[in-house]
């Protein structure tokens, strides 16, 4: 039955205020006796304009800086139009501002005035996450699924019979609420046809993000779940998720010894190079693009952009010194971590990765050969030198100091080549 509410009518919704001033944006016409699916989502969509209408003026205010974060981590330069929906309930239930999100703000600003299920259900929205979930068994309207990373059973209750893809395994990355003894997705749902390798991908990384950050499951995806989201993307997307790690090891004169002799003797790895003080090893077979192990005078930096390298390098630097002890600098799965007296080292790998980079592409004024070609010919040194002092000069007339100093550890690297 569907009945029609006056605007000057209490809201159905239980507030107290008058039908105009609170839910008359959901619609003019209210279905008071809904099946439970309807019932649930008329509840949060309600809540949802409630937060949003009270808070206008903050979410303009956050809502860039916040998609940026939110979407950091998404391979590629477009965001996919069904990630928004996912977006909007990050931002109002799980976005920390000024120590807690819009959602708890709201029910410390409201709980006197709430009707006891919005309030319940509020709470249960305030206390929702992201995470992904393998579907077990469809029972029609309700979803049988299993979440890959805590593995707990739910069944979710759908608006309709779900017609299932002829997929092998199916992977939902969603938020799941309970509302009224109900649990249903609340906002998109994104869906991967998933193999054995990206639900091993998924696993590994999670796993990974759990050891580097000593947090629970819940807490991580709670609190970031914009890594989450990029862990599942590159997963759905098949693409290597460049974690840009960098740990330092602090080392004694045997250690340090120990280190490079176990390096020199192993065919798997290659000295490459000495710049600024250290010892540069290069291991033959790389996943990702980029993987090195540098070696100082007091310690050495280790330094890859994906899991499998990451994974490598340290289970060498473990062969070469039972008793090590790594310290994490860098990792895009911890944001805002690099200390200002470790911010050096990091640079430093940034101007040798970028001089990896820029001898292998191609230059215009090199007649579109890349640098290592060049070297390779008579005065080709020469020649790239000349076209870096240039570069040099550009950059100094601009003020761009953090690019002369790239450039010339690149001038560096080119006189010892």
């Amino acid at each position: 039955m569907k009945t029609k509410i006056g605007r000057n009518s209490p809201c159905p919704c239980g507030s107290g205020k008058k039908y105009k001033n609170c839910c008359q944006s959901l619609g003019d016409i209210i279905e008071l006796n809904a099946d439970p699916w309807i019932k649930s989502n008329q509840v949060m969509s309600a809540l949802k304009m409630k937060l949003e209408k009270n808070f206008k003026t903050t979410t303009r205010k956050v809502r860039l800086d916040a998609r940026q974060k939110f979407f950091r981590l998404i391979p590629g330069n477009t965001v996919p139009a069904d990630h928004e929906a996912i977006f909007s309930d990050w931002l109002w239930f799980d976005l920390e501002i000024h120590g807690h999100s819009m959602g708890v703000d709201y029910l410390k600003q409201h709980d006197d005035s709430l009707a006891p299920i919005m309030e319940q259900s509020l709470i249960a929205l305030n206390q929702s996450y992201l995470s992904v979930y393998q579907v077990i068994e469809n029972k029609g309207c309700l979803l049988k699924v299993k979440d890959i990373l805590s593995e707990e059973s739910i069944e979710i209750l759908l608006k309709e019979p779900w017609e299932a893809p002829d997929w092998v395994s199916i992977l939902l990355m969603g938020r799941i609420v309970r509302i009224m003894e109900n649990s249903i997705f609340s906002g998109m749902v994104l869906f991967m046809n998933a193999s054995k390798e990206q639900i091993n991908f998924i696993d590994d990384h999670v796993k990974h993000w759990k050891v580097l950050t000593n947090k629970n499951i819940l807490e991580l995806f709670k609190s970031h779940g914009e890594i989450l989201l990029g862990i599942f993307d590159h997963a759905y997307q098949k693409y290597p998720m460049k974690l840009q790690e960098l740990y330092c090891i602090y080392l004694n004169e045997q250690e340090r010894e120990a280190l490079k002799a176990g390096l020199d003797s192993d065919f798997e790895y290659c000295y490459v190079y000495h710049t600024e003080g250290f010892d540069w090893y290069e291991p033959r077979q790389l996943h990702g693009d980029y993987a090195r192990i540098a070696i100082g005078n007091e310690l050495a930096l280790c330094t890859a952009e994906v899991l499998n390298d990451i994974e490598s390098l340290i289970a060498k630097l473990k062969n070469c010194l039972l008793n090590i002890e790594t310290k994490l600098i860098h990792s895009m799965l911890v944001p805002d971590m690099l200390a200002a007296n470790e911010a050096p080292y990091w640079f430093l790998v940034l101007k040798d990765k970028e001089t990896v980079r820029w001898l292998s592409t191609p230059q215009e004024e090199l007649n579109n050969q890349t640098p290592h070609e060049l070297l390779l010919q008579d005065n080709g040194k020469e020649r790239i030198l000349v076209y870096l002092e240039g570069l040099m000069e550009n950059a100094a007339k601009n003020e761009l100091e953090d690019m002369q100093d790239i450039l010339g550890y690149i001038r560096t690297r080119v006189k010892i080549s």
